[in-house]
């Protein structure tokens, strides 16, 4: 469970990044504005590094991690029942 989730925010936490910046873009002066999704992405690799969008990686794992870990070890042990 949790070494899936490991694997999975290598995918999703990208995209949560390009979401949550094209969210907040608007309410924050002076901000970057971005054009669309692609665009975010781009401009964060240019500027940040491509470790820039695994930023909250360690965040997302925390949070979901232990959850997927107990959820996969109780599904087996409890789908006999």
């Amino acid at each position: 469970g949790f070494v899936a989730e490991c694997v999975s925010c290598v995918l999703w936490v990208p995209i949560d990044v390009s979401k949550q910046r094209l969210q907040v873009q608007s309410s924050l002066k002076g901000a970057v504005v971005y054009r669309g999704s692609a665009d975010a992405i781009a401009r964060i690799v240019r500027e940040e590094g491509v470790l820039g969008l695994y930023r909250g990686y360690g965040a997302t794992l925390l949070a979901f991690g232990p959850f997927s870990a107990c959820y996969f070890l109780f599904y087996e042990r409890l789908k006999h029942l």
